[in-house]
Formats: structure tokens, sequence, C-alpha cells
């Protein structure tokens, strides 16, 4: 028997895939699996919600701008000693681009498969294998945040429709926001 989402094997009478954590419906006799379209809209035990994304949007927001104040704070200082200011806030734009870049994809494609703010919700990026994001695909991801932005935010209201729970940008990088341990309540 295969999974419906990545097609990977699973082993009877297991609730979960192993691969991408999607939750399965096994019929009463354990033969197999249930339509994939109903069994999809039951899996809010697994995927992130939108509270817990955003929640975990603004901690990481309040840690980058805690980072962003000390640079810009420090850019402050060089410029009243040694008169800078000229290239200062190119140098604050291009730090704050940077800095934002590498916290997102650095921290989405770590061990922890998750910023600090996802981290403390308990929710970590996935692609639709279940595997860990590569940095490139991370990157991908976050820059394509930008398309769920000028979307007037409909790109990140998806989520509420999609049956994984998927924002615009985590459907074109082919990613997946799920909680941590989707299996402590069984």
């Amino acid at each position: 028997m295969n999974c419906p989402i990545c097609h990977a094997e699973v082993k009877p009478g297991h609730k979960y895939c192993a691969a991408c954590a999607a939750k399965l419906d096994v019929d009463v006799f354990g033969k197999g699996l249930t339509d994939p379209k109903s069994r999809l809209r039951k899996t809010g035990d697994i995927y992130a919600t939108i509270l817990q994304r955003a929640l975990a949007t603004m901690l990481d927001v309040l840690i980058l701008a805690g980072t962003w104040l000390m640079f810009y704070g420090l850019m402050s200082l060089m410029d009243s000693t040694m008169h800078i200011g000229a290239i200062r806030w190119q140098s604050a734009l291009f730090v704050f681009c940077s800095l934002t870049w590498l916290y997102f994809a650095g921290f989405e494609s770590s061990e922890l498969m998750a910023t600090p703010g996802k981290v403390a919700l308990g929710l970590v990026v996935l692609n639709l294998k279940g595997k860990p994001l590569e940095f490139g695909q991370a990157t991908a991801r976050n820059l394509l945040k930008l398309l769920s932005l000028v979307t007037l935010l409909i790109g990140f209201l998806m989520m509420l429709m999609s049956p994984l729970s998927q924002t615009l940008h985590d459907k074109l990088a082919k990613c997946v926001v799920i909680k941590k341990d989707p299996y402590s309540h069984d």
C-alpha cells in the first residue's frame, strides 16, 4: 500500500505515512486507504494552523527587529564619529535583506527545520516527501513569500482552502509546515 500524497510505501495498520506524516484513513479491515480527498480534510492534527504560523512569524519578526535595531544603532554610532551617512541607508537595506534571507532560509534548511518562531510553536518545514529542505529550496520558499504578499495576502490565506494547509509559496516551493510531533496524541 502506498501513501496517496508522497507515494511512499506504508505498512498496513499505520495511521500516518512515515515519509510525509500525512494522516491515513484505513478501512475497517485494514485493507487500504479511503478516498484521499476526504482523508486530507481530516489532517488538522498534523498541519500547522494559520494562527500557529502567524504567531511563529510574529516571534521571528521580533527577533529580526531586535537584530536590525542593533545594526542600525551601530551604523548610527559610526555615522556620528565617521560621517558615513550617505552609505548608511544603502548598507542598512543590504544588511536587512541579507539577514532576513539568511535567517529564514538558514534556519529552515538546518537540523531544526524551522525558524526560532516555528520551533517555539512546535512546527517544522518539510518538502512533500517529508524530508528537510535543502538551502536552495528554503531560499526559493522564502523568496516566493513575496508573491503571497503582493497578492494582498491572498497567497497566505490560500492555506485555509488547501488540504495540506499550504500557502501559495509553500505550494510553489513544494513544502509543507507541520506540527513537529503529530504522533504525540495517539
